[in-house]
Formats: structure tokens, C-alpha cells, sequence
């Protein structure tokens, strides 16, 4: 190994994520700081330009993209930074809402584990995709309707989501439910766009570097 280069031998590989890439020497940080700085980018678009008026989130695009090119850890790691992050900005580290720092592990970790499985399949790759994304809009629902009911009682701190529950409340549902269809709707069409973003960068990333996942 040259002790003058940092990166070791990993220059003389042209399929590596190491020295002489545009990544440097340590991709996994650089990626991680990238898929941070990325969610809080389309958090505040979404806040400031968006105004709220549709049904997404768009804070998890780079948690889906880590757990995708790194695994399911590097992924909590980024959904953690960016939400801790996002929520500074708006002065809500010790509000309420921080809470939803939940939803962002639990997605992390599904859609970390679950690619992996998803990579497992050689015939069904794309139904166990839809299957993860699904997956992941269901739980993170579940966990944010919790949360919304306790520690927010019940309020949809979304716009979109009030747009949502007026348009339910005419099928005559009880409160309790509407809030809850509001959510999981929200969900999956977050997730869904969510995945798909971060599966299209990913393999554009994966056709020119390789790096172990973990």
C-alpha cells in the first residue's frame, strides 16, 4: 500500500466507491452528508414554495436513497441528521412534532432491509419493490397517525391534509377515521414518490461506482 495515498489501493480499481473517485476517500460520509443536506433541500422547497397545498412530504427521498446505496443503518443515520436538522431551522427541536423523527427511523430500516430482499429476487425484483414501497407508506402511516393522535391530538399540521379531510368528510366517517384515510393516503403517495426517485438515482449511482452495503 502507498503510505502516501490515504485511500490505499483503492485508486487502482475503477468499480469502487475510494481514492480517485469524485467521493474521495471515505464515500459512505460524504454520501450520508449529501442524502442529508438533500432531504432538508426538498423539505424546505416543499414548505416555502409549495405552500403545503399538496399531499407530500418529500423529507424522506434521501432516506430511501442511503438505505438503497448503503443500508438500512447508514439510512437512520441520514433520516436522524436531516430531520434533527429540519426541525432546527423551525425552531421545533422540543416541540411536539419532533416526534416524527420516528417516522424517519422506521422507514430507514424498512427500506434498508427490505431492498435487500428485494435484491434477493432474481424473477420479481420490481413486485417486491411495490411490495417494500407499500409496505413502507403503511407502517410509516401508522406510526405518524400515533403520533399525530397523541402527542398532537388529532390535528393534521398539513394543509394538504385538511384539503384531504374536508373532501372525506362528505362519505359521513367518523373523525377518528377520516384522519387516519388522510394519512395513509398522504403516506403512500410520499413513499411512492419517494422510492422512485431514490431507486432511479441509485442505480444511475450504482452503473458507475460499487460500494459494500451494510
Amino acid at each position: 500500500m502507498d503510505t502516501d495515498n490515504p485511500c490505499g489501493q483503492a485508486q487502482n480499481s475503477k468499480n469502487r466507491w475510494g481514492g480517485g473517485s469524485i467521493f474521495g476517500c471515505y464515500p459512505q460520509v460524504w454520501i450520508v452528508f449529501g442524502c442529508v443536506a438533500l432531504n432538508v433541500i426538498l423539505s424546505e422547497f416543499r414548505f416555502y414554495f409549495m405552500g403545503g397545498m399538496i399531499p407530500l412530504f418529500l423529507d424522506m427521498v434521501a432516506t430511501a436513497l442511503a438505505a438503497f446505496l448503503l443500508g438500512p443503518w447508514y439510512a437512520v443515520v441520514v433520516g436522524v441528521l436531516s430531520f434533527t436538522t429540519a426541525s432546527a431551522l423551525h425552531n421545533e427541536l422540543f416541540e411536539p412534532r419532533f416526534a416524527f423523527i420516528l417516522v424517519q427511523i422506521v422507514g430507514a430500516l424498512i427500506w434498508g432491509y427490505g431492498y435487500q430482499w428485494v435484491r434477493q429476487s432474481k424473477l420479481h425484483k420490481g413486485a417486491r419493490f411495490c411490495y417494500l414501497t407499500i409496505l413502507v407508506g403503511v407502517v410509516c402511516s401508522l406510526v405518524a397517525f400515533t403520533i399525530i393522535e397523541i402527542a398532537l391530538e388529532g390535528y393534521l399540521a398539513t394543509s394538504s391534509g385538511m384539503l384531504f379531510a374536508r373532501f372525506l368528510e362528505s362519505s359521513g366517517d367518523r373523525n377518528l377515521a377520516i384522519r387516519f384515510q388522510v394519512n395513509l393516503m398522504m403516506s403512500l403517495i410520499d413513499k411512492t414518490i419517494a422510492s422512485a426517485a431514490a431507486l432511479f438515482i441509485a442505480l444511475e449511482i450504482g452503473r458507475r461506482y460499487t460500494l459494500t452495503r451494510k
